[in-house]
């Protein structure tokens, strides 16, 4: 999990000449001290080099990332059933839904990463939040066929959908994936995008403590009575959406396009207003 580094790129100094007679830089290995919470060299040795495909990324735990979204979905149908159980609702036509939803969703999450990324060729990561939106398209309709309460069971399923975005994120940031920028900044982590170490901001993690805030703020608002239906779990996306757009801004990988980002937000916040509108009335 440790990176390594040339010996240039810590001290400037070059190496003892090569065979060929040109000057080659020993290796440091970046040693990670807890006391000093900072990266520093180790003597020189040798380096044991792996072919690229077997090369482990620096700095990131690759197994994490499937662990954690298996507990995410468990997590997610535990808390979402039992709303729902609380709520009088059909619990077994919900999971029947849930499962069929969550299985388009993740078939929208990889296909549209790879249309994002057609141009690199890439195929390892996911779009988390287009997995949302197919899950929140075809959901409904899966809802209206099984003859439940769509507005209720969307609200009865927004903190589970939330904490499954609490707990992805935090694979997000043990593998390296949508990392964010390089700062200097108290604030930041020492973490990696899978090819440097470094401190970032650490992006994943506030999204993730955005979706808990979320999701905590859902789980209290679906006892209340008089209550629009649907308006709890607008509220909520809409809100996600408006922070993630933000911080988008912070992510290392640039956006393609600005404008887009922005008309998001937008309309998100307008969104947003119109729902805690329904909900402050459902109040009075």
């Amino acid at each position: 999990m440790t990176p390594w580094f040339p010996q240039e790129a810590i001290s400037g100094q070059r190496g003892p000449a090569s065979r060929s007679g040109q000057a080659v830089s020993p290796v440091f290995r970046a040693v990670w001290s807890w006391k000093k919470w900072k990266v520093s060299a180790a003597p020189a040795s040798p380096v044991n080099t792996l072919l690229a495909p077997f090369a482990h990324p620096p700095a990131v735990i690759l197994e994490s990332w499937a662990v954690l979204v298996g507990v995410g979905i468990v997590s997610t149908l535990s808390v979402q059933i039992g709303v729902a159980e609380s709520l009088k609702l059909n619990a077994g036509s919900i999971l029947i839904a849930s499962f069929v939803g969550l299985l388009t969703g993740v078939i929208g999450a990889k296909g549209s990463f790879i249309a994002l990324h057609v141009d690199e060729r890439r195929r390892e990561g996911w779009c988390i939040q287009d997995m949302v939106a197919g899950i929140v398209v075809v959901f409904p309709v899966l809802l209206r066929i099984l003859y439940q309460p769509v507005a209720t069971v969307l609200d009865a399923s927004t903190p589970g959908i939330m904490l499954d975005l609490t707990i992805d994120r935090l694979g997000c940031f043990f593998t390296g994936c949508c990392a964010g920028r390089p700062t200097e900044s108290l604030f930041g982590l020492w973490c990696s995008d899978r090819r440097v170490g470094m401190w970032r901001i650490p992006v994943q993690l506030m999204e993730s403590a955005t979706a808990l805030v979320l999701g905590a703020t859902a789980l209290n608002l679906i006892p209340v009575r008089h209550v629009h239906h649907g308006a709890p779990f607008v509220a909520v996306l809409s809100a996600y959406a408006l922070v993630w757009q933000g911080l988008l801004r912070l992510r290392q990988e640039r956006r393609k396009s600005s404008s887009r980002g922005l008309r998001t937000a937008v309309i998100s916040a307008l969104v947003l207003a119109l729902a805690l509108m329904f909900l402050t009335i459902g109040r009075l």
